[in-house]
């Protein structure tokens, strides 16, 4: 053992556990580095797993000892010695069975992640070992009822061990080591099904509800999961020829009632029998999804065992779970080739009277949820969270149906809806949630096909959801408008707004102002869902376009932009809330409205800066504060732009103090997006103009080398660095600061994470710098870019190299590249262009790289030592003739909408789409490769007669008839 444990004892390793668990941060700190500094001694892991399972220590200890076991084989589980690591393994499998649960749990999770890198190859007798204490279990299971607690211990680690098969990418690998498992455990695990399903489970022994009930219930869990995990990926043969024995326990399983002895109450949490039957409708909707041919024969019981299921249990929220898997299953048969067990007109009305309109009325909990946790509400009800919820399974049931009976469904829905809004036309204050519903079916109903992002694009001809929206929708919004401190009905307000966006595609052109000036007004609600649901309607409609054009016109909005500023900026500084979906708003508007946000510049900055000092002292939602951040940038880009002179100098006066401070506190959250607003600032200021000395003064704070030890600064700070290089690169030289920038570069480079930072620095240094400031350099740089091509050699920096020497041989020269490469090795140049450069050019998929590498490779074709290598030349021919034939002249420009919905928060970096992308290269100022190639080819192979033979022979017919239409471009001829 190490050192620090000088007895070896438990107690000591105990007293070290329990401190990490105090109060007092100073004593958990010391405990956590005492025990980190000591886990590579000898036999740590194992006193570990003594602790864990000695009964006279405290459970918390043990339990914190089995967290930090966890943990420890996460991190270090590549360093721990291999005889250790065996041991520890084996004494894994013999101690888990024999613990309570709570630490069993843990040390199955532990079980979980040494199988990851070691099961099956490196853990040959894991699976065996577990699958004989099974069959075991069984043999005494109806004598000994301790048994029980056996077979749900080994069932837990081998569904801990089986369920990644669910996530697994398909490969022959993987289903050779599925072929395994099943060998081991398919034989044991339908006898353990069968002995439980047939021998106990009835509905006295599951309402006794007692702890030997409780164990059985989690070993039929342990069961159906299991199956599932080893039939994601393929049918089994052994499964299939024992369909009948599963299918007859998972029936029985759904036929079970249990209402008579349950509580409906809407507080019950689901039982564990509620799981168990959820999971069985998962394992039939997977049969019924991926194996449809070889389930058919019990479909049709499973549909109706389903159907009676779905119509006994209640509204109450415990059910969820089950109501939803069923739905789930008859949704995958509706759509599938067995729609025809739907296909009586009396069976559908049944499925929607009895099942669909049920389950798409409002609930009491959906009330309290809107009021008492409002954003669980939004994320559920308009995120799409990936928690199911009835709503949705009935919005994925209505548009399944409507697959093979778009009409008949239709029809029963429209007399539901029209019955609905007749009520609530008569009697809104009792009849309201007959709207709520009405207007979920016909979102059902019209819904074809679409995403949450874009909205829907596929609807249903049969509804005119034009009229519904005139009639039923835009009414709502205006009388919520006009008072939006005091809704009548604010759930039916929640429910056009939704409505809204879903549909805003088909919105007519003219109802759209309307719509937002609606929903302008609700802005104004103190009920977050009403102006979260407005924000984010407000967000999606101004992001609509046609052709790349906003479909709605500034000019229709221009009395709204005074409002929506105030009232998001209300919203957004209320920061205890921190509600992404405001600041996502107002950067919409800041984009949509673009240069007529300049007399709002000072409000807004001002609003984002103080927003920002509030939270900075307890950074919470990340996505917040990016929207914040790309807030300011959009003022940047399309405010600063219009009018720098004016713009430019309230920003830096703005900004600059509360970017010092956060700097200075080094607040993680902020600085990657500040180095990113800095560079954008500094590319504001006239090309050729030398930054102010409010910028030069953080020039040396770059060079820091701690902050290149942060990976989320790094991308921010490589493009700060670029814009000092662009805007002041005689300044860096005159001050000697171009080395440390070459230093900056060489540790990019040297890293396969960072090295795409390093080689775009390097391109901006060709760039800025004239050759006499930057040649004495040009062979310790090209040494290092080898030195990793070597050492480190990836297809990405294969690729980045490439596109570098290419631009440096038009920058500078091919001879230049030529010599440089042969004076730092004899030959060195031949042996790149062949062996890199020449076998990967042509691998270059982006249009801007593919017109840099083709325009210089095309400068070789004039190389005298190439042309002294026919082939070889013939081989540069080629290749250049095939970079173009892959070339944009003018590549497709992008649409005003920049921002990318689907943007995933990091924690380390993520960029701000407002910043836009800087080109390493200004590719404008490249030359176009086929000019380079005419003017090259012609002048050659005017002074080397023996090249046309060479061409003539040798190239390939194609390429010919490609190189005469690149010359006859030009008016020339070979």
């Amino acid at each position: 053992m190490a050192n620090g444990f000088e007895a070896s004892t438990l107690s000591t390793l105990a007293s070290y556990i329990d401190a990490t668990l105090s109060p007092n941060a100073s004593v958990r700190r010391n405990a956590e580095a005492f025990l980190q500094s000591n886990e590579k001694g000898p036999g740590f892991s194992l006193l570990l797993v003594e602790l864990i399972s000695n009964s006279n220590f405290q459970f918390f200890t043990r339990q914190a000892a089995a967290v930090y076991l966890k943990n420890y084989v996460k991190r270090s589980w590549e360093d721990v010695n291999e005889a250790e690591r065996e041991k520890l393994k084996q004494s894994l499998t013999d101690t888990l069975l024999c613990l309570p649960v709570q630490l069993r749990k843990l040390l199955i999770e532990t079980m979980s992640v040494i199988a990851d890198s070691d099961f099956p190859s490196n853990w040959e007798y894991l699976l065996p070992e577990l699958c004989f204490k099974l069959e075991q279990a069984i043999k005494s299971f109806s004598q000994n009822r301790s048994s029980w607690s056996t077979c749900d211990g080994v069932l837990e680690a081998v569904d801990a061990l089986v369920e990644c098969y669910r996530h697994l990418f398909r490969s022959d690998e993987l289903l050779l080591e599925l072929k395994y498992v099943l060998g081991h455990i398919q034989e044991p695990l339908l006898k353990t099904f069968q002995l439980v399903s047939e021998s106990y489970l009835t509905p006295e022994f599951v309402k006794e509800d007692n702890e030997y009930t409780h164990t059985l219930l989690e070993v039929l869990y342990r069961c159906c999961r299991i199956f599932y995990s080893l039939c994601y990926q393929d049918l089994p043969e052994y499964f299939e020829d024992h369909m009948e024995e599963w299918a007859r326990g998972f029936l029985k399983i759904l036929n079970i009632s249990l209402s008579s002895a349950s509580s409906d109450t809407e507080d019950s949490d689901n039982s564990l029998f509620d799981q168990v039957q959820a999971e069985t409708l998962d394992n039939i909707t997977l049969y019924a999804e991926k194996y449809e041919e070889e389930f058919r024969p019990y479909l049709s019981q499973f549909v109706s065992a389903t159907w009676s299921l779905l119509i006994r249990h209640g509204s109450s929220s415990k059910y969820d779970q089950v109501v939803t898997a069923g739905m789930g299953l008859l949704t995958i048969v509706s759509k599938s080739v067995d729609f025809g067990l739907f296909s009586e007109p009396d069976t559908l009305k049944q499925v929607c009277e009895y099942i669909i309109i049920p389950n798409v009325e409002l609930r009491e909990d959906d009330q309290d949820l809107f009021e008492e946790n409002p954003m669980e509400y939004i994320r559920q009800d308009m995120e799409g969270s990936d928690a199911e919820t009835r709503r949705r399974a009935v919005c994925e049931l209505v548009k399944g149906l409507c697959t093979h009976y778009e009409n008949a469904i239709t029809e029963i829905f429209s007399n539901y809806v029209y019955s609905m809004l007749q009520e609530y036309a008569k009697d809104p204050t009792n009849k309201w949630k007959g709207k709520d519903a009405a207007i979920y079916l016909v979102t059902a109903i019209g819904w074809k096909g679409g995403t949450e992002r874009i909205g829907a694009t596929v609807v249903n001809q049969l509804v005119d959801l034009g009229q519904f929206y005139k009639s039923h929708i835009i009414p709502e919004l205006e009388n919520a408008s006009k008072q939006p401190s005091n809704i009548r009905f604010p759930i039916l307000t929640c429910d056009s707004i939704k409505f809204a966006t879903s549909f805003r595609n088909q919105i007519p052109d003219n109802l759209l102002p309307l719509t937002l000036s609606f929903m302008t007004e609700l802005l104004s609600s103190t009920l977050p869902v009403v102006h979260t649901y407005s924000c984010i309607s407000i967000e999606k409609i101004l992001s609509l376009q046609e052709n790349g054009v906003w479909k709605v016109k500034k000019h229709d909005l221009s009395e709204l932009i005074s409002a929506l500023v105030h009232r998001l900026m209300s919203l957004m500084m209320n920061v205890s809330s921190q509600n992404e979906y405001t600041v996502k708003c107002l950067m919409r508007v800041i984009v949509f409205f673009g240069p007529d946000m300049a007399p709002f510049l000072e409000t807004l900055l001002d609003g984002v800066v103080k927003t920002l000092e509030m939270i900075s002292q307890n950074p919470g939602n990340p996505n917040f504060i990016h929207y914040c951040f790309e807030c300011i940038a959009g003022l940047n880009r399309y405010v600063c732009s219009e009018n720098p002179s004016t713009s430019l100098p309230i920003l830096e006066t703005k900004l600059f103090p509360f970017f010092q401070s956060v700097l200075t506190s080094d607040i993680a959250e902020f600085v990657p997006y500040i180095f990113q607003i800095l560079a954008q600032l500094a590319e504001l200021h006239g090309e050729y103009d030398e930054l102010p000395s409010s910028y030069q003064s953080l020039l040396p704070v770059l060079f820091t080398p701690s902050l290149w030890n942060r990976s989320g600064y790094i991308p921010g700070m490589v493009r700060l660095l670029q814009a000092f290089l662009r805007k002041s690169i005689n300044h860096i030289v005159a001050n000697n600061q171009l080395t440390p920038i070459l230093g900056v570069f060489q540790n990019l480079v040297a890293s396969k994470v960072h090295d795409y930072y390093g080689m775009s620095l390097i391109e901006t240094i060709v760039e800025a710098c004239n050759p006499s400031q930057l040649e004495p350099y040009l062979p310790e740089i090209i040494q290092i870019m080898l030195v990793r091509l070597q050492k480190g050699r990836t297809i990405r920096f294969t690729r980045a190299f490439i596109v570098f020497i290419s631009f440096l041989s038009f920058k500078y020269g091919s001879e230049l590249v030529v010599s440089l490469l042969n004076r730092i090795q004899d030959g060195l140049f031949i042996q790149l262009f062949e062996h890199v450069w020449l076998p990967n050019v042509v691998q270059e998929a982006n249009p801007k790289e593919r017109k840099i590498c083709a325009t210089g490779l095309a400068l070789y074709l004039s190389c005298t030592t190439l042309i002294e290598l026919p082939n070889l030349w013939l081989s540069v021919l080629s290749t250049v003739l095939s970079l173009l034939e892959g070339y944009q002249e003018n590549p497709t420009r992008g649409s005003n909408n920049e921002v990318d919905e689907s943007r995933e928060y990091d924690i380390q970096f993520s960029q701000l789409a407002l910043v836009g992308n800087r080109e390493n290269i200004q590719i404008s100022k490249v030359p176009e490769p086929d000019q380079v190639l005419v003017n090259n080819f012609t002048e050659v192979v005017a002074k080397n007669e023996g090249l046309k033979g060479v061409i003539q022979s040798s190239l390939s017919s194609h390429f010919q008839q490609s190189l005469a239409s690149h010359l006859q471009k030009f008016g020339r001829s070979i």
